[in-house]
């Protein structure tokens, strides 16, 4: 939210948004009521300031697909069902990675959806929540998305 609002009101035209987190260095792997359910991961996502830009949007119109903080698949199912919107716009990596954090929608977005946001214009919204009832969504859209390659170590 940050790095959009700088980028938006002019004061840089070029930013990286890294996120991420290693919680598995605190989790022993004996306690299998948490570790099977976290996985370390991080990000960096390039930004850019776009004079033809329309912004940011905090609205759904015709959305392409809705990417989920990666917590809980019971409770994003339930998310997704009440909202009606089809399995095929929901891609999921928690089966694959776990909760991996602030780092759960760029990942999913790169994994799943990469090589499909290569070509053409897509419309996305994220949404991301965690402890305390802290949430936050947004809708964007994509031109072409530069997307690298998952890189696991």
């Amino acid at each position: 939210m940050v790095i959009s609002n700088l980028i938006s009101n002019g004061s840089i035209k070029k930013g990286i948004l890294l996120v991420g987190d290693t919680i598995l260095k605190t989790c022993s792997r004996e306690d299998k009521s948490t570790y099977p359910l976290f996985g370390d991961a991080g990000s960096a996502t390039g930004m850019e300031f776009d004079d033809l830009s329309e912004g940011l949007k905090f609205h759904m119109e015709s959305v392409d697909f809705f990417v989920f903080h990666q917590a809980n698949l019971f409770m994003n199912e339930k998310i997704r069902k009440k909202l009606k919107i089809p399995k095929e716009k929901v891609p999921y990596t928690l089966n694959d990675f776990g909760n991996t954090s602030s780092a759960s929608i760029p990942l999913t977005i790169v994994n799943e959806l990469g090589n499909k946001l290569k070509k053409g214009n897509y419309s996305i919204i994220a949404c991301g929540f965690g402890v305390g009832l802290s949430w936050g969504s947004v809708w964007f859209q994509t031109t072409d998305l530069v997307c690298s390659e998952l890189i696991e170590i």
